[in-house]
């Protein structure tokens, strides 16, 4: 048995995190969706990674779209604030910074309403022992 720290993966804790408070939350636009409602989309960014022995630097982007520009506002700079207390809320995560604050960018092909803003979070690795085959 071998113990290696993995690191976690950015947009589907952040998903979970955020799917307490909204709905959906995903890590990709959902196949034939209609853009009547709200969405929320993280893309892991990537980012320079592992900084030491347990922690890992990530950059995350969130995209949120509605119909309505001030729900999509609204929504964005709600998800920014949740993010920022996400590190009191649970343990394992750390705030490093805001890339870009939510700025408006409506969809290419549809024109709905969407806001866009990226953020640097570390993550603590989880510990995980792998047996050898």
């Amino acid at each position: 048995m071998t113990e290696v720290l993995v690191a976690q993966d950015p947009a589907l804790r952040a998903r979970a995190f955020l799917k307490k408070y909204f709905d959906p939350v995903e890590v990709q636009v959902p196949p034939k969706w209609p853009w009547t409602s709200l969405l929320i989309v993280l893309t892991d960014n990537g980012g320079p990674g592992e900084y030491s022995k347990v922690l890992s630097d990530c950059t995350l982007t969130v995209e949120v779209s509605h119909p309505k520009v001030k729900v999509a506002s609204d929504t964005a700079r709600q998800i920014l604030g949740l993010l920022h207390e996400w590190p009191h809320l649970e343990e394992g995560v750390y705030w490093r910074r805001e890339i870009g604050r939510p700025a408006f960018q409506p969809d290419d092909d549809t024109g709905v309403p969407s806001y866009i803003f990226t953020v640097s979070l570390a993550f603590r690795s989880d510990l995980v022992t792998l047996p050898p085959r």
